[in-house]
Parts: structure tokens; sequence; C-alpha cells
């Protein structure tokens, strides 16, 4: 269902979510660019943990209306169908926030989310975030904080995330400031996951940090060699276009995984 680049009136919502109510399982509602208000939103709410991909891109939503979608979530567990749930240029930013869409992802079986382009998110968001969040949220495979004004000094919370979702398959972090520091921890972190994308583009890294992608990629390959006979390891990909890298530096890591 694609109501996207559609204003929609409080009446819209009401026969929108009458409609919904009618199928116990919807497979996708685009809702982008819809100028939707919070509590339009929270109208919605009840039907929407039926919808298995639920696109908001480009409204603003706001922290209650996440609330009444987790406490939904909550009630209707065993019937809650969510599996993406797009967020991306939605004006979400601090600590409220953050702890509204760990609510909503303790709440469902959500394997991908995307928050690109939340750009007052930051450093902030992303510790509440991984704070609130419940120790081991496997069903989480794909995240992006993607130009989300993540600043130097993030390490920790990074650190903290990615522990806290085991089966993470691939994370975008381009077109923030990380620091080589902090890519650097984040790279002891993944070394011995099963992480096969790392988006890193148009970060603010140096050659300093190329040491440090290198031997994340080799400890890789040593335990999976170690522990997996045969096979060999997953491919992983680790992504660094537009980056602050020399020629020399590229040239070095272009026999690695890792994209440039």
């Amino acid at each position: 269902m694609d109501v996207s680049h559609t204003i929609l009136e409080d009446v819209d919502i009401l026969a929108l979510s009458h409609i919904l109510k009618q199928l116990p399982v919807v497979q996708k509602v685009d809702l982008s660019s819809c100028q939707l208000s919070g509590t339009q939103l929270s109208t919605l709410s009840p039907v929407l943990p039926r919808v298995v991909d639920l696109v908001l891109f480009s409204n603003s939503v706001d922290s209650p209306a996440m609330d009444d979608l987790a406490a939904v979530c909550s009630e209707s567990r065993p019937s809650v169908h969510m599996q993406k749930l797009n967020l991306s240029l939605c004006s979400m930013y601090g600590e409220v926030a953050a702890k509204s869409l760990a609510s909503v992802v303790a709440s469902t079986h959500l394997g991908h989310l995307d928050l690109t382009g939340n750009t007052r998110f930051g450093n902030q968001g992303l510790a509440s975030l991984a704070a609130a969040l419940p120790e081991e949220c496997s069903s989480v495979t794909w995240l992006s904080v993607a130009n989300c004004g993540l600043q130097p000094g993030c390490a920790v919370a990074l650190g903290q995330l990615v522990n806290k979702l085991p089966k993470l398959d691939e994370l975008h972090l381009e077109y923030n400031c990380l620091a080589n520091s902090d890519v650097e921890n984040l790279l002891e972190e993944l070394s011995s996951r099963h992480l096969r994308h790392l988006h890193l583009d148009n970060n603010h890294l140096d050659d300093g940090v190329v040491d440090s992608l290198c031997e994340c990629l080799s400890v890789r390959q040593s335990l999976f060699r170690t522990s997996g006979g045969t096979s060999p390891a997953p491919p992983c990909f680790i992504y660094i276009h537009g980056n602050r890298m020399s020629e020399a530096v590229l040239n070095r890591i272009a026999r690695q995984r890792v994209c440039s």
C-alpha cells in the first residue's frame, strides 16, 4: 500500500486505519513524506504492528507516537509482524526518542532499522539507544545510522550497540564525523563477528586507521579457518570511499576486502 507524498487529513488517517484493521497482515505500507503529525501516527499505532515493512521516511515522528507504537507492539507481541522500519529523515533526536525507539525494537521482530538522515540524533541519541536496548536483540541484521550527526567520541556507544546486536550483518555509518579511534575500537569489536558489510564512506578517516582495517579482516580469516575447517570465511566488505586516505594506503588495502 503506497500513499507516499500525499497530504493526509485526519479523516484519511481514520479511513486508512479502518482498512488496515481488516487485514491480518500487510506486506508494506509507505507513508513517506505525508506530513504526518504525532497525533496522526498515534491514531495509526494500533494497526501498524501488522505491517511487515513500514516506511515513515520524511515525517516528523515524535516520542509519544513511538511510545504508543511500542506499547501496542508489546501488548500484541505474538501477532506483531513488523520486520522493517524506515525512520530516515524523521527529525528524531535525543535521549527520549532513542528510548522510545529501543522500546519498539524490543517489542517487535525487527530485522531492518533505517535511521538515515536524523542529523540531530548524534552521540547522545546513539548512546541512549545502545543503553536502552535489551541484551541480545537477535532479530536485527541491518542497521543504518548514516548521516546521523555522529561525532568523535562515540566509540563506547558504538561498541555497546553492536554487542547487543549479535546477528548484525550490515551496518551503515557513512556521512558522519567519526574519528580514527572510534573506528579502531569498533573494528576490534567486530573482528570476531559475522558482519559482512560495514559502510564507513565519507567520514574523517585518514591513513592512521588502515592497520586496524587490515587487522580486523585478518583476524576474521584466522578465526574462521581455525573454527570452520575447510570452509572459507564469509566475505567481509568495508566501504571507505570519500575519506582522507592517501593513494598509497588505498593501494595497500586493495588486496583486502575493503572497498575504497
